[in-house]
């Protein structure tokens, strides 16, 4: 083996194996990121829909006022937004809302009225004046079944009266996370072979 041999070798061997580390490294990171980066999107709006929900929880219109029926008009929407090359056509979402000791009184599916969710930690947490949120898979033996639940205190006049909490099924984030790992991997595939060309070249030289 001569030395021009060795030494392209060597050379791709080196790359090759830092290409690997760090691309491995990148896709372990996109679906953590997606993740976080999702649940603090959820902060924001289960905060404005608690401070929606605050009248009508006090008035304990909850399950027939403004609030119900603009999260009813809400859900029947159908959106036509191509996010980055993925097409959403669907408002997937749930809302629900539990009073000052943890019963749920509003289920915007309509499947949990009357239950004490008050160990959940979504609702425990606020109560105690804490951030809650938590992850729960809908069937135990299926990952893609679960959901990221994160939720807000509902106040009126000062007093915590409840907790909205809004629900987002991480099945809806797989589109992307796949697609950019899709990319890397390709991208990655393409600078390896650039790299060999260029290491090609130079040892021949």
């Amino acid at each position: 083996m001569n030395i021009s041999v060795r030494l392209f070798l060597g050379y791709f061997l080196v790359v090759g194996i830092s290409a690997w580390f760090v691309l491995d490294i990148v896709t372990q990171e996109v679906e953590p990121g997606l993740r976080q980066a999702t649940e603090e999107t959820l902060v924001d709006a289960a905060h404005v829909l608690a401070e929606m929900a605050a009248r009508d929880l006090a008035a304990r219109r909850i399950h027939d006022g403004n609030f119900a029926n603009a999260l009813q008009a809400a859900r029947q929407r159908l959106p036509t937004a191509n996010i980055y090359g993925v097409k959403k056509k669907s408002v997937d979402f749930r809302v629900y809302v539990s009073d000052a000791r943890g019963i749920v009184v509003f289920d915007s599916e309509n499947r949990m009225l009357g239950s004490d969710f008050s160990r959940w930690k979504d609702v425990s947490r606020v109560l105690r004046g804490e951030y809650g949120a938590r992850t729960t898979r809908e069937n135990p033996n299926l990952p893609n079944t679960s959901s990221l639940y994160i939720s807000a205190p509902i106040f009126w006049r000062g007093e915590l009266i409840g907790v909205l909490s809004l629900a987002k099924p991480t099945a809806s984030l797989q589109p992307y996370i796949q697609r950019a790992i899709s990319r890397l991997r390709r991208d990655g595939l393409a600078m390896l072979a650039i790299s060999a060309v260029i290491g090609l070249v130079f040892s021949s030289g």
